[in-house]
């Protein structure tokens, strides 16, 4: 009778072992197989409800996991294609028929006048222009590039409007090796010269500043150009700051839009403007090597 009762003892034992044991790994192998499939990038993996138990505390943080993980992936996909739109459009704008026929305009109109050595700074600008504008499919360029790009498109407008511009390109040395998005600080100056010194009629200068802040980077392109009312100012900060882009200053959506992509909203840029003073657009970025 002993033996019977210690061999049914045993076996109950057993029984709840297997029990035990089944209740445990099965559900962890299953979560497993779950934790396997996503990371192969299976986003439709759960995990099944297992009661209140600490697995089921496991399956419901996985469950919850895996759709935060499957959300910011939408949001990833969704800024990527925004990205890829601004850029190609940024692209399609900066390789402007209209710039590039004045630009041919202007070269002929040298060349007939017997400006041989003017033509032939044109022309190195401009090859200079595109060489930055196209460089080889890169998104991000040296600071020192993106300002040789700011220089060659300058000095090509500077010899079209001669007698309302100037300007000055000044960047600490220890900026040069710094990165930045390609075509980051032209549409700033295209903005400031078409914007502020056409509009002005005078004597007009553009100056475009680089210098470490901090951690950070500051980019000031600023003009003594027309300006605007407090009103229309306001209005230009409201859509930058929303980033909404628009056929009008879409240049500076732009950048603002495709900076914030990239390093996150608490960088981009910051606009002051005085009527008849002139405007100040300032780009804040962080300090990052180029190449690193």
């Amino acid at each position: 009778v002993s033996a019977a009762i210690i061999a049914g003892v045993l076996l109950v034992m057993i029984l709840v072992q297997y029990a035990i044991d089944r209740s445990i790994s099965v559900p962890i192998n299953a979560l497993a197989e779950n934790l396997r499939r996503l990371s192969e990038g299976d986003f439709s993996a759960r995990s099944k409800n297992q009661g209140v138990n600490e697995i089921g505390v496991l399956n419901d943080s996985f469950n919850r996991m895996v759709r935060k993980l499957e959300v910011l992936m939408e949001q990833l996909q969704e800024n990527t294609r925004t990205r890829e739109q601004l850029e190609l459009r940024l692209l399609q704008e900066q390789i402007n028929p209209h710039f590039l026929y004045n630009t041919l305009e202007l070269i002929v109109w040298l060349a007939e006048s017997g400006d041989k050595e003017t033509v032939i700074r044109v022309v190195q600008s401009l090859s200079n222009f595109f060489r930055v504008v196209l460089s080889q499919g890169r998104a991000v360029v040296s600071v020192a590039e993106e300002l040789a790009c700011i220089k060659s498109y300058l000095y090509i407008q500077q010899v079209r409007y001669s007698d309302i511009l100037r300007y000055e390109v000044d960047a600490d040395e220890d900026t040069l090796d710094l990165s930045i998005l390609k075509l980051t600080l032209q549409p700033l100056v295209e903005n400031a010269l078409y914007h502020g010194i056409k509009t002005h009629r005078g004597g007009g200068v553009i100056r475009v500043s680089v210098c470490r802040e901090g951690e950070g980077l500051r980019l000031t392109v600023a003009d003594n150009g027309s300006g605007m009312e407090p009103e229309q100012l306001e209005r230009l900060r409201t859509a930058v700051s929303g980033g909404r882009i628009n056929a009008t200053g879409f240049g500076l959506m732009n950048v603002q839009k495709r900076v914030q992509l990239e390093y996150g909203t608490e960088y981009g840029l910051t606009v002051d403007s005085a009527l008849g003073q002139g405007t100040n657009v300032t780009l804040h970025l962080p300090a990052r090597p180029y190449g690193a």
